[in-house]
């Protein structure tokens, strides 16, 4: 602001210093021509309407008598005119032109120094009217100058500084325009591609790895087929796919999640846990569903990915907890989330792996590929969920929430 309003004022002075050179040659230009005598008064001719009659005709001498031929008498004026004359003054005229003859040498000198000097103090006076007009006018001129100056410096350099500021804050600033959300989406669809590019690379890797191993142990198992008891090798064979067919199925359920976008219903949270727990009480086992049945737990999902999610997180939870229970507790907030949370007891998850444990073919035991948890959150995701887990010395708690659905669908 310093630098703008200082720049502002550098032009300002500028222009103000070239009128006032301007102005300057003006009132120059003015004493010049004074000097040279264009404004110079003929004093000479003034003074004579200053000098009494009787001055005018000792200076210049009487006037000449003529008479015409009815015996009039007139007097020649300086100017040529006739002046008619009375007869009575014929004499005192005629005495006067006697008396009064051309002036001598000294009276020639007296006039001139008369003349001169009046003409230096007319000419005296006109100087000084000039100067004092002049710095009159330089001052007036020098206002309006100021003014008009600082009036065009504004009209014409402020457009400048806006522009120059403008890129400024460009260059210093984030930039934050029409194209800038564009670029964001741009960027996370871009961060997005190359992430399920890994992933596809992981996958594919894995998948191949698995494959590899299965294989290598029938070829095996195969060639002993007519060294051996072949329906010992037959069951062995047949064990081994049993056991490689979920890891097949979960395999297969990732790349079918990774690779299409559910259309999402009216589902029921509290349904669709009440079933599972269901099931696990006919298997005998341990599950505690704990929710108030009046409560709205209608929310937009895929019934299928959800049932998924929470048995593979019930069944983690058996796996783990010392007490071969799990807990479900099942809440509304503010009539806006759904909350589900899915407790086990047991060992707490290290807190350098609460991040890691959702990165796929993260495992730390045998069975299974480490994809389990990873569909969970995918699968929550695609539902317009979310999932955290929270761990300590008392529980492992998995919580899953919900964008309650406002209309009734039910």
């Amino acid at each position: 602001m310093k630098k703008k309003k200082a720049f502002k004022n550098r032009i300002s002075l500028v222009f103000m210093a070239m009128t006032f050179i301007i102005l300057i040659a003006f009132y120059l230009g003015i004493v010049y021509l004074a000097e040279s005598g264009i404004f110079t008064v003929n004093v000479q001719t003034q003074l004579v309407d200053f000098l009494s009659a009787e001055e005018l005709a000792t200076t210049i001498g009487p006037p000449e008598i003529v008479t015409d031929a009815q015996g009039n008498v007139f007097a020649v004026d300086e100017n040529g005119v006739l002046v008619p004359v009375e007869e009575t003054h014929i004499s005192q005229i005629e005495s006067n032109s006697a008396t009064n003859t051309e002036p001598s040498l000294e009276e020639m000198e007296s006039i001139s120094v008369i003349v001169n000097g009046a003409t230096a103090l007319v000419s005296y006076d006109i100087y000084i009217q000039i100067a004092i007009w002049g710095t009159a006018m330089v001052l007036v001129l020098s206002i309006i100058s100021f003014m008009v100056t600082r009036f065009l410096s504004n009209r014409l350099i402020s457009p400048l500084i806006q522009q120059t500021d403008q890129i400024i804050k460009l260059e210093d600033a984030p930039i934050y325009s029409e194209l800038q959300p564009l670029q964001e989406e741009y960027a996370a669809l871009y961060e997005k591609e190359q992430q399920m590019i890994a992933e596809k690379n992981e996958f594919a890797a894995y998948t191949s790895h698995e494959l590899r191993n299965f294989l290598t142990l029938l070829s095996a198992k195969s060639e002993i087929l007519g060294q051996s008891d072949a329906k010992a090798a037959i069951e062995e064979i047949r064990s081994d796919i049993n056991n490689f067919k979920p890891v097949l199925d979960e395999l297969l359920d990732y790349a079918h999640l990774n690779d299409t976008e559910p259309e999402l219903e009216p589902v029921n949270i509290a349904e669709i846990v009440a079933s599972i727990c269901d099931q696990y009480s006919t298997a005998q086992k341990d599950v505690i569903f704990n929710f108030v049945e009046s409560e709205n737990y209608m929310t937009y999902g895929k019934s299928a990915l959800i049932e998924r999610a929470v048995i593979n997180l019930v069944n983690n939870g058996l796996r783990h907890a010392d007490n071969n229970q799990v807990i479900i507790n099942l809440d509304t907030f503010e009539d806006k989330i759904i909350r589900l949370d899915i407790i086990n007891t047991g060992n707490p998850i290290a807190d350098e792996m609460l991040e890691q444990i959702w990165q796929p073919f993260f495992t730390k035991s045998d069975d299974g590929v480490g994809l389990g948890l990873s569909f969970v959150k995918k699968s929550i995701e695609q539902c317009q969920g979310t999932i955290s887990v929270t761990s300590d010395i008392e529980q492992t708690t998995f919580h899953i929430e919900f964008i309650m659905a406002k209309e009734d669908i039910q």
